[in-house]
């Protein structure tokens, strides 16, 4: 039986947790527009240091790859992953359907209440609901195919994309892993990310190429992370032999908020190679660490199995796919009608509730009728005598 490491459950919850806020501050003119209020030179300062991992929204991304390279790879260290189609049937009704019902939900609540954009709520807020539905736009979200505006809909959705694209190469990817040391494999995750920032830079921008982030060549940049997840998944016995004082760990943890938080407090935040693969490797390098200070410190395990963060572990795929919505469609609703402060103060809560409702309506059976799927093939499969 492959163990589950529940710690990580918790671990996304909070990463989860951190893109809410993350997408909350982007409604509010103190954040997004710091400039015109009286602790705006406070809020600047505090946004480039790493106090920033509070709300760091692209480094939970990251994070979710990293960690689902982990998750995705303990079957097939142990051999016990089943075949292609068993993967691939299991990983749809995972990610694929909870996506498809959370895209619907945005579709029709942005045709019933959607006011074409607010321009005092600054761009995060008026990128989504405003431009008219296209059939195009329909095909893209439902096949996931090249590079498109996946923030028409809901915002968050472009990092499930990959996750998706990824899950059809992934099993590929663990040959790789379990064949080779890790320096070979690290080689090729960096080699990956490099090709495919210079094939978006030197041929994909030469041709009017625009970037939405869901380009394959942004699928090949994330599959690296995947392959480090996958690493931490074969070589985590080792790893956990180095982690065996409180000093240590105190100093991994100190060193993750560092690498996580890189791109803000080291100040280098641009269109350049830095950004596309420097930055999010030194993200990686952030997450890796919390990754194993979660199961191998026993304060930090302690810490992740709360309840709170169990709760939030459990809703953590929800609240990623809803919480967008929600916010979205309280400032719709009732924007110029209640306060404004009070309309995010009572989405945040809607939100948590709106995504345990989605959990229990689309995501859990939807993973379990994969797993029952998947189960019931096997055991239709005739038997030789």
């Amino acid at each position: 039986m492959v163990r589950r490491y529940e710690e990580l459950d918790s671990l996304r919850g909070i990463a989860a947790l951190t893109v809410v806020i993350n997408h909350f501050f982007n409604v509010i003119p103190m954040f997004f527009n710091a400039n015109n209020y009286p602790n705006g030179l406070l809020l600047k300062i505090l946004k480039f240091t790493p106090v920033h991992i509070f709300w760091a929204g692209h480094e939970a991304v990251i994070l979710f790859f990293v960690l689902s390279g982990f998750v995705l790879a303990l079957p097939f260290l142990k051999n016990k992953q089943g075949s292609y189609k068993d993967f691939l049937v299991k990983r749809f009704f995972r990610i694929y359907i909870p996506y498809i019902c959370a895209v619907t939900a945005a579709i029709i609540l942005k045709m019933t209440i959607s006011r074409n954009g607010i321009e005092e709520l600054g761009k995060w807020f008026n990128f989504a609901w405003t431009e008219d539905i296209t059939l195009s736009q329909i095909l893209h979200h439902l096949f996931v195919l090249g590079d498109f505006k996946n923030y028409v809909f809901d915002p968050v959705i472009w990092s499930l994309i990959h996750e998706l694209r990824i899950s059809l190469v992934f099993p590929f990817i663990m040959i790789l892993v379990i064949k080779y040391n890790y320096k070979i494999c690290l080689g090729f995750a960096l080699t990956a990310s490099v090709i495919s920032y210079y094939v978006k830079t030197s041929i994909l921008y030469k041709l009017n190429y625009m970037d939405y982030s869901t380009s394959f060549v942004d699928s090949l940049h994330y599959m690296s992370m995947f392959i480090v997840g996958a690493l931490l998944a074969k070589y985590r016995e080792k790893l956990q032999e180095y982690i065996k004082n409180r000093l240590t760990n105190m100093i991994l943890f100190g060193s993750a908020i560092l690498f996580y938080t890189y791109p803000w407090w080291f100040l280098i935040y641009n269109e350049s190679v830095h950004k596309y693969v420097i930055n999010d490797w030194m993200i990686t390098i952030g997450a890796t660490i919390f990754i194993i200070l979660s199961f191998s410190s026993k304060v930090f395990s302690t810490i992740l199995s709360l309840g709170i963060f169990k709760f939030l572990g459990k809703i953590s795929y929800s609240l990623y796919l809803f919480h967008a919505i929600v916010l979205l469609s309280f400032i719709n609703l009732w924007y110029g009608v209640l306060p404004y402060w009070l309309i995010i103060v009572l989405a945040f809560p809607a939100a948590i509730m709106v995504s345990w409702i989605a959990y229990y309506a689309f995501e859990k059976p939807s993973m379990e009728y994969g797993r029952r799927r998947v189960k019931q093939e096997k055991s239709e499969q005739p038997r030789v005598a």
